[in-house]
């Protein structure tokens, strides 16, 4: 073999083995003739400790606890959108809307993002009054003539992160999707918005209680059912086995959310105030409330009277929650919901 044509195959065997290297280590989806990086979320070290993170009661290491929360409103039209990203959110809220239908609020640790979440939602008032108990980043793609104005007044403390605005650029479409269910941001945007704003990533709210012996007394109930519509229902079945939740719609389980340790039902007053079916939703106040935890669910009310809703059980003392993954639906005091 001759020496000119030995180097030859050396090279492209090392250009193959760059090739290789490089598709295996990060991969990547076209998005608006962009890209996003799906590398895996990184996910803080969970420990036994007794530092607690304020958002979701985990255990984790010194200074680990108080990072700024990120919320986002999220798509949720059953069996025709996908969301992507929820399976990191600590919490979220499952709220009404037009139409006999709901969008999520998801409340995501700074260090938990994701590397894409969405699709990205208009917000309503109910959104960005539940965004303001954590003081976080706001996420969504317009809104509401009211929230709007509302926002721009500043009668929020929120980080307002608004698609529908010279902030556009922080978001991408997916070209492939229809719209408007095809607005995504990424962990990298949303990163960069806070550099931008020259803004601290620590949080500013007060926690709820956290024991992970927490123990409820009342009914016992594997099956919580909401019917919204008569399109659309919510069943939440409790895994006994993993000792957590699982959330199907319309009878379709919804893997990617993952298990969900605490489900709270929220009941208050929910009227619709015009033509096109926007409600109008009480968040202030107390009212009828239900919390369940490992198949069992204790009736309760909620309270918010100095910034943040808080649950108590029957006796006015404030239920405590199991670290993980928690799951709010708000809901209409008229509405039955079956357990």
């Amino acid at each position: 073999m001759s020496k000119i044509k030995l180097i030859k195959i050396v090279l492209i065997s090392l250009i193959f083995i760059l090739f290789v290297s490089g598709c295996s280590r990060v991969k990547k989806e076209a998005i608006s003739g962009q890209f996003f990086q799906l590398e895996e979320t990184i996910h803080p070290e969970i420990i036994e400790s007794t530092i607690l993170r304020r958002l979701d009661g985990r255990g984790v290491r010194d200074g680990d606890e108080i990072f700024l929360p990120i919320a986002l409103v999220i798509d949720n039209l059953p069996g025709k959108v996908f969301s992507t990203g929820l399976d990191s959110a600590s919490i979220i809220y499952e709220i009404p809307v037009e139409g006999g239908l709901t969008r999520l609020l998801a409340i995501f640790d700074y260090q938990e993002l994701p590397p894409k979440i969405g699709p990205i939602r208009s917000a309503r008032p109910a959104f960005a009054e539940i965004a303001e108990e954590y003081k976080s980043v706001f996420v969504h793609a317009g809104g509401s003539p009211e929230v709007l104005q509302k926002i721009k007044s500043g009668f929020y403390q929120i980080y307002n992160l608004d698609e529908i605005s010279w902030q556009g650029f922080y978001f991408k479409r997916d070209y492939n999707l229809e719209r408007p269910h095809n607005l995504f941001i990424s962990r990298e945007s949303i990163k960069k918005f806070i550099e931008d704003r020259k803004m601290g990533p620590k949080a500013d709210f007060d926690p709820w209680l956290f024991d992970q012996e927490s123990v409820l007394i009342g009914k016992s109930s594997e099956i919580i059912q909401i019917d919204f519509s008569s399109q659309y229902s919510t069943i939440w079945r409790y895994n006994q086995e993993n000792e957590f939740y699982q959330v199907w719609q319309n009878n379709k389980l919804l893997e990617a959310i993952g298990g969900i340790n605490n489900l709270i039902i929220q009941y208050t007053d929910i009227n619709i105030i015009d033509q096109e079916g926007r409600r109008k939703i009480r968040l202030a106040g107390q009212g009828k409330g239900l919390v369940c935890q490992k198949g069992i669910c204790q009736q309760g009310v909620w309270k918010k009277e100095f910034g943040r809703t808080r649950f108590y059980n029957q006796d006015s003392e404030e239920i405590k929650l199991l670290p993980g993954k928690i799951w709010i639906n708000i809901v209409s005091d008229k509405m039955a919901v079956r357990y």
